[in-house]
């Protein structure tokens, strides 16, 4: 029983090991700017638009409690697109004034960076017969955390603005 559960495991591992978490990753951005939610608590990113859809449009985000964070775009003080982090990673998106209002968030990835190779070798249980580049990749992928979001908030197929939310 123990030899099938570590094979099943080292299988699965492997195969989390060799996932493409780049596309998946958002970098920080100069002049885009930054939200740090609190717990508990709607914190805004507030921004002037200067288009036909409104005057002034926010990112609101609620962080939950070991619960779903909700995310909310305003525009004009109502409160357009509304919903739960994880429907956001594949955009959401409502109406208002006729427009079609879209919001999407791409994690942003954080992986670790000077790896050791008492790290590295942490690992050779998931993989025995793993090469050094293999295990150190595994490593970096159980490793690799989601330190917070990029979100776009599009009118139609036309960017409004964009904002880095922050985990703590």
């Amino acid at each position: 029983m123990k030899r099938k559960l570590i094979a099943s495991l080292s299988v699965f591992v492997t195969s989390v090991a060799f996932i493409d978490v780049s596309g998946y990753a958002a970098t920080p951005t100069a002049g885009i700017p930054t939200l740090d939610p609190l717990p508990g608590k709607a914190t805004c990113s507030i921004v002037n638009i200067t288009n036909h859809v409104g005057k002034s449009a926010e990112l609101c985000v609620t962080t939950g409690s070991f619960a779903h964070d909700l995310y909310e775009v305003r525009i004009d003080r109502s409160t357009v697109v509304k919903g739960i982090d994880d429907a956001t990673t594949t955009g959401i998106a409502s109406e208002y004034n006729g427009q079609s209002i879209s919001l999407q968030c791409s994690p942003v990835l954080s992986a670790p960076d000077n790896i050791t190779d008492a790290q590295i070798e942490s690992v050779r249980f998931m993989n025995p017969s793993a090469k050094r580049d293999q295990l150190k990749q595994l490593f970096i992928s159980i490793n690799t955390t989601e330190t917070g979001r990029r979100c776009t908030v599009r009118a139609d197929l036309t960017e409004l603005f964009s904002v880095d939310v922050h985990f703590r």
